[in-house]
């Protein structure tokens, strides 16, 4: 089994956000990310609810304590995978955090790299930045959970 992990803080000097992010983020994210696998002739990636739910859970732990780290509890997430991957950042929107991820070599790599799920967890800090979990699965095909709200 393997993880990576990954950090990315953006630039956010004069921002001042919106409170609260929404699915809207999450999905724009996923978009995205599934838009820059298919330019580099690669499958995308099918969300998958339990990576979800951990994103959004480290994503407020993160917002509460201020600053960007990695989950030390990834490989408890779920079960069955055999890869995992992880970035996480903080920045003005969507937009800027995935070109960002694409200029760093190692979030780009997990971008690219040879995963069949991802789950997103996006949320706005009281000062109106923006966090963001990124977790990347390779793991059995045919994986369905429903959302949980």
């Amino acid at each position: 089994m393997f993880i990576s992990w990954l950090l990315l803080a953006v630039s956010v000097v004069g921002f001042t956000g919106l409170a609260g992010a929404s699915a809207t983020d999450e999905s724009s994210m996923v978009s995205l990310i599934n838009s820059e696998r298919a330019a580099h002739g690669l499958g995308t990636l099918d969300v998958y609810w339990d990576l979800v739910d951990d994103a959004r859970a480290w994503t407020g732990s993160m917002i509460s304590d201020g600053y960007i780290s990695h989950n030390p509890n990834l490989a408890g997430v779920t079960t069955g995978w055999s890869t995992l991957g992880e970035n996480v950042g903080v920045g003005p929107n969507v937009d800027r955090l995935h070109t960002a991820f694409m200029d760093s070599p190692g979030h780009k790599a997990n971008i690219l790299g040879n995963y069949n799920y991802i789950g997103v967890g996006a949320d706005r800090s009281p000062d109106g930045n923006l966090y963001i979990t990124v977790v990347f699965m390779l793991g059995p095909a045919g994986l369905v959970n429903p959302p949980t709200t």
